[in-house]
Parts: structure tokens; sequence; C-alpha cells
């Protein structure tokens, strides 16, 4: 219900409601609340761009290529040929063996990104040849299953 009543609002409207008589002038409830949730929305997302921009120095991601080579070789046999590298600070034979046990993870999960659960990389396969250089080892992995070429995804 809308009154027009001078003298209370200094001319202006009178809007009477559940908690009474509230002048035009004053707040808008829903206008308030809507405002209050473009805010909150706008803050999430400048706090979560913000979260994903900032990374800190010293967590620096390279990738790298680990994969040389894969293929069947017969109907019971894979061959996955990858590169592994050494975990950053580890000097002499530390630094072999984190290669390669990094090449031997590597095809682990190619392995498993080929065959799945059907073929179990460490029991089925074999590591054939290992080349270490300077800074990576080279890895010659074979698998060998049974009619190996029918288990592939």
């Amino acid at each position: 219900m809308k009154i027009d009543f001078p003298p209370a609002c200094g001319g202006r409207e009178l809007f009477i409601n559940r908690g009474g008589v509230m002048c035009a002038w004053q707040f808008n409830y829903k206008k308030v609340y809507q405002m209050k949730k473009i805010k909150l929305v706008l803050f999430i997302f400048l706090a979560a761009t913000l979260s994903c921009s900032t990374s800190a120095p010293d967590m620096q991601v390279k990738a790298l290529p680990v994969l040389i080579k894969e293929g069947f070789i017969n109907n019971n046999e894979y061959e996955i040929v990858c590169i592994g590298y050494p975990k950053e600070g580890l000097t002499g034979v530390q630094s072999e063996e984190s290669a390669k046990r990094a090449a031997i993870l590597n095809a682990y999960y190619f392995a498993n990104e080929k065959f799945g659960e059907s073929v179990s990389p460490d029991k089925d396969g074999r590591v054939e040849k290992v080349t270490m250089y300077d800074d990576y080892c080279e890895l010659r992995y074979i698998i060998k299953k049974d009619n190996l070429k029918n288990l592939k995804k």
C-alpha cells in the first residue's frame, strides 16, 4: 500500500509493510541482498584467479618427452622404449639409480595405459636394456604374455 505523506519523509512516498512504515528512500532489502551476492561471487572469482595464477618460484614443472617407441614385437611380446630423468640435486650413483627408477615407472605407466589391469608390468615384464647418458636413462622394457595382442584396450 502506497501513501503520499509529505511531512514524515520530507515529501517522499511512504510504504506500509509488516515492519511498519518505511520511507521509499530507506533500504530496499532485496537490492542489498542481491548486491551482497554479487560482491561475494566477484570476491570468490578474484580469489580463485589470484590463487591459480601465483606459484612458488621453486616449483617449476617441466614437461619432458619420455616415450621413444612402443609396439608389438609379435603376438606375445610388447616393447616399450622410454626415458627416465633423475631427481634434481642428485649426483653420481644416486642420479643414475633415480633415472633408472623413473624410466621403469614410465614403462609401467605406458603398459597400464595400453593393457589396463589385464597385464601386470612388474610380473609380466622385464628390463631388456638400460643405457645411461649424462642427464637421463634410456630403458627398453619387454612385456611377455600369451596372446598379448588380444589383451590391449
